[in-house]
């Protein structure tokens, strides 16, 4: 079941939630599967659906505040990875000071905000290198590089090719 809060966050990103339900949980969530298997009634389904929902928080823990915080912002440049993000922006995002911020992202995430940043507009460019004819200049900027050579040479430093190589080599793979 696939349960967005807020159109921003699934119920595991919010909860660690049991990969096998505890025991006590058994006989009230198999009652409920049954009531909803024996009715053709949709507001039946969907009341016992918000059933389902209720017994896993029950069963489950709420993350902690500061899991939501680095879950914001890795959403935050997923979203916004081909336009220009600033420290200070990503800094709200995670109601933070700018060295708060800064400190608290090294330590989580093992990397600056702009190594991140920078790793995952080279991710989603080799989807692009891979999947399409666009021009390695074209997919520079698509992906939030002004400067093609920054590109090029940001995407050599992760990949050991260049994009072009790393183009040739995947569609030789291919073939």
């Amino acid at each position: 079941m696939d349960i967005n809060i807020d159109e921003k966050f699934k119920l595991d990103d919010l909860y660690d939630l049991p990969v096998v339900l505890p025991e006590i949980y058994i006989e009230e969530m198999n009652a409920v599967f049954e009531r909803i298997y024996n009715t053709n009634d949709l507001c039946v389904k969907y009341s016992e659906a918000y059933k389902i929902i209720s017994i896993l928080l029950r069963c489950g823990k709420q993350k902690a505040p500061a899991d939501m915080v680095l879950y914001s912002i890795r959403l935050y440049i997923q979203n916004n990875y081909m336009h220009t993000i600033t420290i200070a922006q990503l800094a709200a995002v995670a109601h933070s000071s700018l060295s708060k911020f800064y400190h608290l992202f090294k330590e989580s995430f093992g990397c600056t905000p702009i190594e991140y940043i920078n790793m995952t507009r080279i991710s989603y460019s080799a989807i692009l290198l891979e999947t399409t004819d666009m021009s390695v200049s074209d997919i520079a900027v698509a992906v939030g590089f002004a400067d093609q050579f920054y590109y090029s040479k940001t995407f050599s430093k992760f990949y050991g090719l260049s994009p072009s190589q790393h183009r040739k080599l995947k569609r030789s793979k291919l073939s």
